[in-house]
């Protein structure tokens, strides 16, 4: 049978294949016979099940040695270390499903139940590896393709104990470890395996972790394809290879649970996820969009869309936009748009004559002399000019209601009765004649009855029309938005109520787009104003916690994949940490994939309850991962809010990676590269800044020049880079010695300059000496145990002592640094 016929078949055709030789534990079992059971079954894990033979936890080889390192009593009960989180699938799964399960969330078992949820049996990866003929796992590559996804290899020297193994296995959480001669010869391995057929006694700890590994190693050369590794795990029945070069040096060490990682997934390739801006996303909208800028009291048309290039002409771009909106329409637009920040589908009538519905926002943020505003238009003129029709012309003839596109009622005002309903309201609804004559407008209106009855009693009052947005149920119950426009009429002299309502579901969608993009501009503002990351983090906090309930961030070393940091926003009841020091187990780091919490969905390292939805969105820079953001919501997120958390996250990346740019690039600016002193033109701006404060208050302060001695001779003799490392532990030793309020710099070459504020000359020496002492006891250690050690000679000048300008204070300074140097070098010169 093919394998594509044989994945797509479903687990029950295997079920005398799967594992069930395993033991079975209740919640009660000890440490000491989890031990003994794995043994006697020569089994890699328990399962845990309660009184109805329903799986309820499993604990793994793995789990073992992490008890084993902490040093758990054997007569511990060991159900409070079980992983709870299992994932279980039916008995009729497709065994596809089963592969991509493991895969995806890189575990190496999966527990099988049937429809009742009672245990069958287990299925493991090698029980793949037995129903799949052997060229779904071949791959055109090498095994060097694979190490180059490996970015650590662990493994111990000959003299190490089996206490060091069950130490590194655990805190780094790996299945074997090669243990490796003086020239990086495999001589051994141990795995999880072999660690628990040892009694973890105090002796065997201690003895020689040789004693109890699996020799001879098998081994594979990095230059062989992957099938020679595939052949030899089945061959040897092994579930770890020593990966060696030419001279038989180990590499790393490759495991089944590489293979599958690789075999359907191939090799990930970094997505590189690409800011839209704002204005690109705008200009692509079927609507017409404006940029407003108010300029010392004119508001000029500052930007505007494509639809807006097409239907107004580019003639209109840097105008006024009274050449657009007459002034009157505009004034009454503008005191709206100032008073409430934005209005919604306000309508207005163009210079040309066109009737334009208005949604638009007004942005204060810029600057006092510059705001924004922001407006959508949607042309209306047709609409408009048909309705005034209705209005003036159809006066309530049934027939030409029953043929408008609106949902069009009567109510009588005191019960609310609907007398009339056009045949439009009917299917939307879904009532007919009959069924509605015996509604209500409080049967149709989704809003509180006390509220519609003040509606209708205004109504009456005052005989003005009533506008406005509601929500109409419908026979089954469901919500339909509307527009509508009420108004009191007149037949055989009683008072009725008109309702003309419209579907307005795609400009609610609009609208709540234009609000997210509102949203959106102005987080990217505020993202610009910011000065530090802490200012970057209060914003990304600020905006995202406008849309969903927490968040939790994890900077990751991209060099070694760990995590750095990690940020905690919004209700942090709602999760528990994920992640502590290694990302590798995420599926997000593992795939470079947005992960999103679905039905079909599962994530073995969340530990989001079940009722709460959450999303998981990777950064990069530099086709590398750097942080992983999980965004936490109880209720799940749609499409628009999906997107708009999507930018927020990749624009706080741009901005926080720029702003650590800036401040590196500053850093770099100020501060000398080797030493990280400040440099020679910032130590002459704080010499101005001292010379200028003594003359305001006659405030004292001196300087130090430091000449390392006789430096030349130790780059003529242990070569630059020594050199280097002594500038860099000298410049490290004046920093630490000085007071908070001292500035230390490189002046070039092997001088440093130190300037002591609010200092007289005679303090200026007692620090000199005891600089001068902590420099020539200082050791600085070489290669193969050598150490060397050097002197320094000072030259000492004050202000206002000896001089008050710049210049004439650092030449006597220099004066007395040369000095120092004839008297015999190590010495202090300050008269």
């Amino acid at each position: 049978m093919r394998n594509v016929d044989v994945l797509n078949l479903n687990l029950n055709h295997f079920l005398d294949k799967i594992e069930k030789n395993f033991p079975l534990l209740s919640v009660d079992t000890t440490l000491s016979e989890v031990l003994n059971l794995m043994k006697k079954f020569k089994n890699n894990f328990v399962i845990f099940i309660n009184e109805e033979k329903k799986p309820v936890g499993i604990l793994t080889e793995r789990d073992v040695i992490k008890i084993l390192s902490k040093n758990i009593p054997l007569d511990k009960k060991v159900y409070e270390f079980v992983k709870k989180e299992i994932i279980k699938i039916k008995y009729d799964t497709p065994l596809i499903y089963t592969f991509n399960l493991m895969i995806e969330n890189f575990i190496r078992r999966i527990v099988v139940v049937d429809e009742e949820g009672k245990l069958l049996g287990v299925v493991t990866q090698d029980d793949l590896f037995k129903f799949l003929e052997e060229d779904i796992f071949k791959v055109e590559a090498t095994i060097k393709n694979f190490l180059n996804g490996k970015t650590y290899f662990y493994f111990l020297e000959e003299n190490a104990i089996l206490e060091d193994a069950i130490k590194l296995m655990a805190e780094k959480n790996i299945g074997a470890l090669p243990i490796l001669d003086k020239e990086k010869k495999p001589v051994g391995i141990i795995s999880e395996r072999d660690i628990l057929e040892i009694s973890p006694s105090l002796e065997n700890l201690k003895k020689s972790v040789l004693f109890f590994a699996s020799k001879p190693v098998i081994t594979v050369k990095d230059t062989d394809f992957v099938s020679t590794a595939i052949k030899l795990f089945k061959i040897y029945n092994i579930k770890h290879l020593v990966v060696v070069d030419k001279e038989n040096r180990a590499l790393n060490i490759l495991s089944q649970r590489d293979f599958f990682y690789t075999s359907l997934k191939g090799y990930f390739e970094v997505l590189k996820i690409k800011l839209r801006y704002l204005k690109e996303f705008l200009g692509s909208l079927p609507e017409i969009v404006l940029e407003i800028t108010e300029q010392e009291g004119k508001y000029i048309i500052s930007w505007l869309n494509k639809k807006a290039l097409e239907i107004l002409g580019k003639e209109i771009f840097k105008k006024e936009i009274t050449t657009f909106i007459p002034l009157e329409e505009w004034n009454k637009l503008f005191i709206k748009l100032k008073r409430h920040q934005s209005v919604y589908k306000e309508e207005i009538k163009s210079q040309k004559g066109n009737f334009y519905e208005v949604t638009g926002y007004y942005l204060d943020v810029f600057s006092e002399k510059e705001a924004k505003i922001a407006l959508f238009l949607r042309d209306i003129t047709e609409e408009y000019e048909e309705r005034q029709k209705i209005i003036n012309e159809l006066k309530f003839k049934k027939q030409i209601l029953n043929n408008s596109l609106d949902l069009i009622f009567v109510i009588e005002p005191g019960e609310g009765k609907i007398i009339f309903a056009n045949s439009t309201f009917l299917k939307t609804l879904g009532y007919s004649e009959e069924e509605i004559r015996k509604k209500t407008i409080f049967d149709i209106v989704n809003l509180p009855r006390e509220k519609l009855k003040h509606n209708i009693e205004v109504l009456i009052r005052k005989e003005e029309p009533l506008e406005g947005e509601r929500y109409y149920k419908d026979r089954w119950g469901n919500l339909i938005p509307v527009e509508i426009k009420a108004r009191t009429i007149s037949i055989n002299n009683k008072t009725y109520i008109l309702v003309n309502s419209r579907r307005i579901e795609k400009y609610v969608k609009v609208f709540e787009e234009a609000r997210a993009y509102k949203s959106l501009f102005e987080y990217i503002h505020y993202l610009l104003l910011a000065q530090n990351e802490e200012e970057i983090f209060k914003v990304f906090e600020k905006y995202l916690l406008n849309l969903i309930e927490g968040f939790h961030y994890f900077e990751i070393d991209k060099e070694t994949n760990k995590i750095k940091s990690s940020y905690k926003g919004g209700k942090k009841d709602l999760w528990e940490d994920c992640l502590e020091d290694d990302p590798r187990e995420c599926k997000v780091f593992r795939t470079g994939n947005l992960f999103e919490k679905k039905h079909d969905s599962i994530c073995i390292k969340s530990k989001v309850p079940e009722n709460v939805y959450h999303m998981c969105i990777p950064i990069f820079t530099e086709g590398k991962i750097i942080g992983i953001i999980s965004l936490i919501s109880i209720k799940p997120c749609d499409a628009l809010k999906k997107e708009s958390l999507i930018k927020m996250v990749n624009l706080f990346n741009v901005f926080l990676n720029n702003i650590r740019l800036y401040n590196i690039t500053k850093e770099l600016s100020i501060k000398d590269s080797l030493t990280g002193l400040y440099n020679r033109r910032i130590i002459y701006e704080y010499l101005e800044k001292e010379i200028a404060k003594n003359r305001r208050s006659n405030t004292p302060f001196s300087i130090v020049l430091i000449d390392l001695d006789d430096f030349k001779k130790i780059n003529d003799n242990y070569g630059h880079l020594v050199g280097d490392k002594v500038l860099r532990e000298i410049s490290l030793l004046l920093k630490t010695k000085v007071r908070g309020t001292d500035i230390v710099g490189r002046f070039g070459g092997e001088e440093f300059i130190i300037i002591l504020p609010e200092t007289s000359k005679k303090q200026a020496f007692l620090i000199a000496k005891r600089i001068k002492r902590n420099v020539s006891e200082h050791l600085i250690y070489l290669e193969h145990g050598k150490k060397i050690s050097i002197t320094a000679s000072f030259g000492i000048a004050g202000c206002p002592k000896d001089a008050i300008t710049l210049n004439s204070l650092l030449s006597i300074a220099d004066k007395r640094l040369y000095k120092a140097k004839t008297l015999g070098k190590d010495f202090i010169v300050a008269v």
